[in-house]
């Protein structure tokens, strides 16, 4: 406040000087204020709406927070007593161990504080009972209080949660009511009562923490609406909430509506934010007229001073013109820079091109101009020319677009005069010095590679040594000294004869070079290879000057060519032979046996099962060693002549000897067969890794080559072995199995139906049928769609052909996507037409697609393409989804409810059926397999799990659709029992879209 009033104190002062005969000037200043004051009233309205609105933005998501933390509370009192419920019907209503499993549903639930069982709707247990034994005994639907609520509990059989009350100990608590249904109690009245819970709201209070908010400076009140007199009844409140001045977020919970609403401690917006928020705008208001005011007087003053300007600009524009032809004979950059940092005048030589390299524009500082390294060398300098006069000798580097330069710099210090009004400057002097830098640093390179890993000698033309490097003394053993002026023969090994070194001589003077191997000798006698290269050297007349030879010690090099020749051929963790040598050893057993006929061998790929697990549980280097155990055992089991190779991993094959089949032509399959079960047997023996025992099994695959039958290759015997392979871990692993040729056409169909299925979603030949579905009445209310393939050479074909390979291949992702897309767009254009307005279209999802994470992305861009009406699309989920990561799949399913699509659980009771994640996901409609309703009658097993599912849906409220109803009876069975829907080839077969109009349309 005293900066505001001494800048309105200020623009008074100003406004008395000045000239009113100006009348121009006092325009301006006026217009000035009065334009900035409504732009500052403008930017306070802005400031201040915009901080109360993420004030209220930030309650809303406290409310948001803490209400789910309510919920969550009250959905852990909804749990606890839906575990009694569960308790009361596995016992069938007989309840003596009560408190003990109350007991361990409270130490689950802390939240809960008793638990109650009222059946018949009288008060019978509670737990714990201490301070409520006087409630025992009373009648629900006798208290004309309680009576309304227990008779609409009892009818909707649905789970409620009631108004906090005062109970008999004088807590305000909460409770949560779920009546219990226990089906063959009674023919007419399974009713058996009621489960409640109860926690206090104080302590519902403290685990949601809703005290915290007053860190952030909120109030709150939680509070219910009661429907009947529309009214809200305050639950919890703190002391400063304000209702006036709330934000609210209302809860939905079974049968009561609460409501969180939070409000400031003071206001959303402080006093003291505004009263700043003026302050400023008001200070800036007044110094921007200030301004204003300032330039209107500067341009009259101006044109006073305009001619004397221009008289004293000609003058010195002699004199700089002058000054630059001057400064232009120097080739160098010149910067003249005053005592602050700051460039006062700067001068290029004719080579405008150091302008990029030193961009020192006047009135700039040096720190806005020079990075930190380049900037230390001209403090530098300027620290000598001031102390000394002059400064020379230092030097810096430029990067600039992947190129450099190098600079000289030199500085002069010229003190102030004041007899001259003459400022202290320095004047710096910049000089290229690039080429130098660069001369040198080939100069430096040049002494460095010389002193390479390698040996290097030169000599003279006559072929004395001059020179030799470290390299060459520390492989030979001599030092310079005692090889100076020698002969290189000094090293000479004796191993060559005169031959090759005239050969060696007469490649220098051909080509000027000769490189190879050859043995040397060291100073201590040992002989030694290495890879020599020699050049020779001529000068601009081709007169020979030296000869320079490099040379390397290459004995590692040759030990390690043994050892690659040996890792070329062997497995290095087990020392069997690898795929290459096996290969190799097969092509030629395969090369042998197409001469002799009556020769017929066999091999076994051999895979453990599960060793990947094995291998990521307990290392990799227990993994090695039991792959080092099962090598041993595989060489013990076979014969000498035999052969054991580690293809990869954990993957062996073994070549068994050739056997003559003349005599009897299964002696080579039967003795794979018996090396198969010793193998298998061997394996029942737990390996030992570091003391413990770990059993681990095998699948063997077996097949035979030879004799009159003929293989392509090698790697089509050990393919046709890996398949066996394959077959044998199908069928339960642990096990041989041997090659049989429909296994090959399992590949090829695969192979086949992949091709064939990527073409056919890229020709389009895929279409969809509907099947009908039907109410009691046998009225037509919705259709399923179901995928057809048009193949241009087999016809039609149906999804159990090719949607097994679909999922293989996971080509269904793709196949799935087209289906959603297309019957969306089918149903939409019936809407339009108006047939079918009232029918639903079932939708089956696979696994592989709902697993993608962009599925319900997918499900909204289908509806949004096609504009159907979400509300008509049902999409049919299998209860093998359900398996893997439950979360993921509520989380998807809550995402496509919101979407307002309807979903069905399809073939229900086959698989996964967890009631406990059922009450959690929102399905709408359960789908009784086909596999339950082909049995049907009274008394059997699928009767008897047809019923209970129809009797789980209903409580549940979802609706019971049945599939695979072929015969009348069928229909009726499941139509007394309660179904809702049904389908079936006994109603009306899956059609054409054409035909499906003209039938029901």
């Amino acid at each position: 406040m005293d900066l505001l009033l001494f800048a309105i104190g200020n623009l008074s002062n100003r406004m008395n000087r000045l000239d009113y005969s100006v009348p121009f000037v006092k325009l301006v200043t006026v217009l000035s204020f009065v334009s900035f004051s409504i732009l500052g009233g403008i930017a306070f309205h802005t400031c201040f709406s915009n901080t109360e609105y993420l004030a209220k933005e930030f309650a809303q998501h406290e409310a948001f927070s803490y209400a789910n933390k309510i919920e969550k509370k009250i959905d852990q009192g909804l749990a606890a007593t839906a575990e009694i419920v569960d308790y009361v019907r596995f016992n069938r209503g007989e309840v003596k161990d009560f408190e003990s499993y109350a007991s361990f549903v409270l130490e689950r639930y802390p939240i809960v504080d008793r638990l109650v069982l009222i059946p018949n709707g009288i008060i019978a247990k509670i737990y714990p009972l201490t301070g409520h034994e006087r409630v025992i005994g009373i009648n629900l639907f006798g208290n004309d209080e309680l009576r309304a609520n227990a008779l609409r509990d009892h009818l909707a059989l649905s789970s409620s949660v009631s108004a906090p009350i005062r109970l008999i100990d004088e807590t305000y608590a909460v409770g949560v009511r779920i009546p219990v249904v226990i089906e063959g109690t009674s023919k007419d009245q399974p009713f058996w009562g009621f489960v409640a819970a109860a926690f206090g709201v104080e302590k519902l209070i403290q685990n949601t923490e809703l005290f915290n908010l007053e860190q952030h400076q909120l109030e709150y009140q939680l509070s219910e609406y009661r429907d009947l007199d529309e009214t809200h009844v305050v639950i919890s409140q703190s002391e400063g909430y304000n209702a006036s001045d709330s934000i609210k977020y209302d809860m939905s919970l079974p049968s009561v509506h609460w409501t969180l609403s939070l409000s400031p401690s003071v206001a959303w917006v402080s006093n003291r934010y505004i009263y700043t928020l003026a302050s400023s705008i008001s200070l800036i208001v007044l110094m921007l007229t200030s301004v204003c005011f300032l330039i209107a007087r500067k341009f009259f003053e101006r044109s006073v001073k305009a001619q004397l300007v221009e008289q004293k600009t000609r003058e010195a524009e002699l004199t700089l013109e002058r000054l630059s032809n001057t400064l232009d004979a120097i080739p160098d950059y010149l910067v003249e820079v005053d005592e602050k940092g700051v460039v006062a005048e700067n001068h290029y030589s004719s080579e405008k091109g150091l302008m990029k390299w030193l961009p020192l524009y006047p009135r700039e500082r040096l720190t806005e101009c020079l990075n930190q390294e380049i900037l230390s060398v001209w403090e530098q300098s300027m620290k000598n020319a001031f102390s000394d006069g002059t400064s020379t000798g230092l030097s810096f580097r430029v990067e600039l677009d992947q190129d450099e330069k190098w600079f000289e710099l030199s500085t002069v210090y010229t003190s102030r005069d004041e007899s001259k009004d003459r400022e202290a400057f320095y004047l710096f002097l910049a000089r290229d010095i690039t080429d130098r830098i660069k001369y040198e640093a080939e100069l430096r390179i040049a002494a460095i590679a010389f002193e390479t890993q390698d040996g290097i000698i030169i000599t003279d033309s006559h072929n004395r040594i001059i020179k030799i490097n470290k390299a060459f003394e520390k492989i030979t053993g001599y030092s310079e000294s005692e090889v100076f002026g020698k002969n290189p023969a000094i090293i000479s090994s004796g191993r060559h004869d005169r031959n090759f070194y005239r050969k060696l001589y007469q490649s220098l003077n051909k080509v000027g070079h000769w490189e190879g191997e050859i043995w040397n000798r060291r100073k201590d006698g040992t002989i030694f290879p290495e890879w020599l290269y020699i050049s020779a050297i001529e000068d601009d007349e081709k007169r020979l000057l030296h000869y320079v030879a490099t040379f390397r010690d290459i004995t590692k090099d040759k030990d390690n060519q043994h050892r690659i020749e040996q890792l070329n051929y062997y497995d290095e963790l087990t020392r069997l032979p690898n795929k290459t040598l096996f290969l190799e050893e097969l092509d030629h057993r395969l090369g042998i046996m197409s001469e002799f006929t009556y020769r017929r061998s066999a091999i076994l790929y051999l895979d453990l099962d599960n060793f990947k697990d094995l291998n990521d549980y307990y290392g990799h280097k227990k993994g090695d060693e039991l792959i080092q155990q099962v090598a041993s055992r595989l060489v013990d089991v076979v014969r000498s002549q035999d052969m054991v190779s580690r293809l990869s991993g954990d993957n062996f094959v073994l070549l068994l000897e050739d056997a003559d089949v003349t005599v009897n032509p299964e002696r080579a399959s039967y003795r794979a067969q018996h090396v198969a079960d010793k193998i298998l047997h061997e394996f029942k023996y737990p390996f030992v890794l570091e003391g413990k025992e770990l059993t681990i099994t095998a699948s063997i695959g077996m097949t035979e080559f030879g004799a009159v039958k003929t293989e392509h290759a090698a790697e089509d015997v050990i393919k046709q072995a890996e398949m066996a392979m394959y077959e044998a871990k199908q069928s339960g692993r642990a096990q041989s199995c041997f090659f049989l040729p429909k296994m090959h056409e399992r590949v090829v169909q695969r192979v086949y139906f992949e091709t064939s299925l990527r073409d056919a979603l890229a020709k389009r030949q895929f279409s969809l049928y509907y099947q009908p579905q039907f109410d009691v009445n046998k009225s037509l209310v919705g259709m399923e769609a179901l995928i057809r393939w048009n193949h241009p050479d087999r016809g039609l074909v149906a999804p159990g052909e090719f949607i097994p390979f679909a999922e293989e291949s996971k080509l269904i992702i793709k196949i799935g996507a087209w289906v959603l897309i297309e019957a969306c767009q089918t149903k939409a254009d019936w809407f339009k037409n108006g047939v079918f307005q009232d029918s639903n279209m079932s939708i089956n999802v696979s696994a592989l697609q709902f697993s993608q994470d962009n599925f319900v992305d997918q499900v909204k861009y289908a509806l949004d393409k096609s504009g159907v009406n979400p509300s008509t699309i049902e999409l049919e989920l299998t209860e093998s989804m359900l398996v893997d990561d439950q979360e993921d799949v509520i989380k998807k399913m809550n995402s496509l409810k919101e979407l307002g699509v309807l979903i069905s659980l399809d073939d229900f009771g086959t698989g996964y059926s967890s009631l406990s994640y059922l009450t959690r996901l929102p399905i709408d409609q359960l789908k009784i397999d086909q596999s339950f309703v082909s049995s049907l009658s009274d008394g059997t097993r699928e009767s008897t799990i047809a019923a209970s599912i129809i009797n789980i849906g209903h409580n549940l409220n979802m609706e019971v659709i049945a599939e695979g109803v072929e015969q009348e009876s069928q229909f009726e069975w499941l139509k007394s029992q309660g179904c809702d829907l049904f389908q079936g080839y006994g109603l009306g077969r899956p059609m054409p879209e054409d035909e499906l109009l003209a039938r029901f349309k």
